[in-house]
């Protein structure tokens, strides 16, 4: 692994020697001639890229190629785009020409970290989505960025997913959708199966590493992930694609764009369906979702609606195999389980299901404010409904006394019958609803940018028995529990970019939030409930980027991220002292370097926590992780992250990450019972992560990819014991795209994925129950198809 990592280093430092040519210039407003500060510049086929100064002057010097793509953008005017040849020196003067449309980047970019923040942070653009998405969820089209691990509870990628970033699991990463909050308010998780096929509708995302720039919504303990939607597009357009593979997983999708309208409305929609019978048995997926928008587009003002959201119907795979089944049977799911009296296996319950809608609304509001003021504002409004449905055998598990379900006890002769079987349904319905605003000023060396967000949370929570064999006195629908989840958040903060030297910028970010938390009602098990907790964060950021030269940059920031416990860390431990909120001292120092043929990042982080709540390895009865708080912890860890060219056929885009997390101090008991404190490593955090994807491009239109994955060893509990640990494991994929441009189409393009080439069995996630791991197997080899066609 050292060698690999010399080798590219040394690769990385000779793409970037320097050539003879340059190329600088100014970029003017065509009709007043005045220069355009922080205009970005792009050099298209170099990994180089600048923003103007307060002069308008921009500069790329050390240039060997003959040639150079240059493109030019700035919010509010038209994109400038040129090719230019290289003859030695050259000086442009490039002018803008203002646009008829305010787009729709100024939505996101109070949530968003800029070239010159020193934030760890990576873009993903539409390209890089479209090259995967046949199907499988969000997480699984992110897996080759930097620090991020994925697990699928089906083993292919759709249906439940999950991703960890830093070794923290998504209730620890915070996701924005065009700056609105997606984490569940209550359990701060991100189910992105409610939400199935988002790429298809998102423009880029920003993958933000640590505490991240202040943003609305839970707060980022890993990572942050800000999804912008798609942009507004003034020419009318149509695509259909399609996809079939292994598990009978098949999708399609369908969306389509009025374009300009009387220069001033645009509308937009999609479609999509997705299918699978996943590699776990019966661990099937039905998928829909839907995306509209409607928008008025003026010169300085844009109004936007969308309506975005969707239903999945999922078997619970969330059970997990034993080892010795590990062995004999990966695909096996005991879920939906009936047997016979003598515990034999009479059938599976064939709706053993999750069944959930989730339906966003969005209006947002953007004007040019003039003099170089920006504001944003937006009302927003989620509704959520759903149950998931679950078979109580007698015979073998699950809760079957009828005492929990309030039902009394049947008595048939001299026999009092206490236990049945018994279908059950879990019901959530909420709605979140709130508003966010921010204004920006953006001039000479400062941007300066203040942001206020609220939003309000009212789940209400209940179960019904649907089907008893001993019903007793209960009714159909028998409900035997009800309650309520209300959470109120404010958040206020101020973000200040300054250069305090023409290569010296500040960075500056003071953040509020204020958390109102109740859960009132009767539980399982009759228990009440009656908890109510408030929670005051004040959240500040400090940063340097210091400019070396053109190529390279040095950046260093603290920060400081505060956040509150979610409802489950409080059900699960009501006979527990009452969890604590948690506090992360967050310290990144990073060298970025960018060239004509490469651009490399190394980035060093010490993440230090006080009573972070960490996963236990442990599941509650709905299958969600149990947390704990330990204490003093810290994650510290370096990332390697490179973009390189060979030659104009060959491209390699690596990323490395070695780490330590540890727990300080933990108290825990063995299993002969002694009790314990020392340092152990934190559970689903491993020490290496590596990435890799390797691309050749032989003829216009045709890339063949090698999509490497490597995971070091995660330990499924805190308590360092080797026996309760996944494997290491390393696969690999296979990525063939070909795009053609036939008379009448703007685009056709052909993939095909084949996932895990060489058929390595792996676990990716897994928990312990009481003393026995559990574990989740994924999908050996297996292959996905698919078309899309433009118009």
């Amino acid at each position: 692994m050292k060698n690999i990592i010399l080798i590219g280093a040394i690769l990385l430092h000779h793409g970037l020697l320097f050539g003879q040519n340059s190329i600088s210039g100014k970029v003017l407003d065509s009709e007043n001639r005045t220069p355009l500060i922080g205009a970005t510049v792009i050099l298209n086929n170099t990994f180089l890229a600048s923003s103007t100064n307060e002069k308008g002057e921009f500069r790329f010097s050390g240039l060997s190629n003959e040639s150079v793509d240059i493109r030019v953008s700035f919010i509010g005017y038209k994109p400038y785009s040129d090719t230019i040849s290289l003859s030695g020196d050259t000086d442009l003067e490039i002018l803008l020409e203002p646009s008829n449309l305010w787009t729709d980047e100024v939505i996101v970019t109070a949530t968003r970290a800029a070239d010159i923040t020193p934030i760890t942070h990576q873009e993903v653009p539409k390209e890089y989505l479209e090259k995967n998405n046949l199907g499988q969820d969000v997480p699984y089209l992110l897996q080759w960025t930097p620090s991020l691990v994925t697990t699928s509870d089906a083993g292919n990628g759709v249906g439940y997913t999950g991703m960890r970033i830093r070794g923290s699991d998504q209730t620890r990463i915070n996701v924005t959708i065009n700056g609105i909050p997606y984490n569940d308010s209550e359990s701060m998780n991100v189910f992105w199966v409610d939400i199935p096929d988002m790429a298809a509708s998102t423009e880029n995302l920003q993958i933000q590493r640590g505490v991240g720039t202040s943003t609305n919504g839970a707060g980022a303990f890993g990572g942050t992930v800000n999804l912008q939607t798609l942009n507004v597009r003034e020419k009318a357009y149509g695509q259909i694609e399609g996809s079939v593979g292994s598990f009978n997983t098949n999708k399609f999708s369908a969306q389509a764009g009025s374009g300009l309208i009387k220069d001033k409305w645009i509308f937009e929609g999609r479609f999509s369906s997705i299918n699978s019978d996943g590699y776990v048995d019966r661990a099937s997926s039905e998928l829909r979702s839907y995306y509209g928008s409607a928008a008025y587009v003026g010169k300085k003002t844009l109004i936007k609606f969308l309506a975005f959201g969707g239903r999945e119907k999922t078997y619970q795979s969330w059970y997990g195999i034993d080892s010795a089944t590990l062995a004999t049977n990966r695909t096996q799911n005991n879920a939906g389980l009936v047997t016979n009296p003598d515990g034999s296996t009479r059938f599976y319950y064939d709706n053993q299901v999750d069944d959930y809608s989730q339906d966003h609304f969005q209006l947002h509001f953007s004007q040019d404010l003039g003099n170089g003021w920006k504001g944003n504002a937006a009302l927003h409004y989620t509704y959520g409904r759903g149950f998931f449905e679950e078979y109580q055998d007698a015979n073998a598990w699950g809760e079957t006394d009828l005492s929990f379900y309030n039902i009394q006890p049947v008595i048939i002769g001299t026999d009092t019958i206490t236990n049945s079987d018994l279908i059950r349904r879990k019901w959530l319905d909420n709605d979140f609803y709130g508003f966010t605003a921010n204004i920006e000023k953006v001039k000479g060396r400062s941007n300066l940018v203040f942001g206020i967000a609220g939003s309000q949370y009212d789940g209400d929570h209940f179960g019904e028995v649907i089907w008893a064999r001993y019903a007793s006195n209960s009714e159909i629908r028998h409900k035997y529990y009800e309650n309520t989840g209300n959470k109120s958040d404010l958040t206020a903060y101020g973000k200040w970019t300054y250069s305090v030297l023409p290569k010296l910028s500040l960075f500056a970010d003071l953040q509020y939030r204020g958390v109102r938390y109740k859960i009132s009602g009767i539980d399982e098990g009759n228990i009440d409930l009656d908890i109510e907790d408030e929670f005051h964060f004040f959240n500040p950021k400090l940063g340097l980027t210091y400019n070396l030269n053109q190529f390279a940059d040095i950046f260093f920031s603290v920060a400081v991220g505060n956040r509150e416990p979610n409802r489950s860390d409080y059900l699960d431990n009501l006979d527990q002292e009452k969890p604590k909120a948690e506090t992360l001292y967050d310290f990144e120092l990073g060298y970025r370097r960018r060239g004509v043929n490469a651009a490399y990042e190394v980035v060093g982080y010490f993440m230090y926590y006080q009573n972070q709540l960490v996963l236990s390895g442990e599941l509650n009865d709905v299958g969600a992780p149990i947390r704990e708080n330990v204490g003093q912890s810290y994650r510290a860890g370096i990332e390697l992250v490179g973009q390189f060219n060979f030659h104009p056929k060959f491209r390699w885009v690596p990323n490395f990450t070695f780490s330590s997390n540890q727990n300080i101090d933990y108290n825990y008991q063995t299993p002969s019972g002694d009790l314990v404190t020392e340092t152990t490593p934190i559970a689903f955090s491993p020490q290496v992560i590596a990435a890799s994807d390797f691309s050749y491009l032989p003829i216009k239109g045709l890339e063949l990819s090698l999509l490497s994955k490597y995971v070091g060893e995660q330990q499924l509990t805190n308590t360092n014991n080797s026996r309760l640990a996944l494997d290491p494991y390393f696969i690999n994929d296979l990525r063939i795209r070909w795009i053609i441009y036939p008379k009448g189409i703007e685009e056709l393009g052909f993939t095909v994925l084949v996932n895990n080439i060489f058929d390595t069995e792996y676990v990716s996630n897994g928990y312990v129950w009481g003393t026995t791991p559990f574990y989740f197997p994924q999908a050996g080899r297996n292959f996905l198809f698919g078309v899309r066609a433009k118009f």
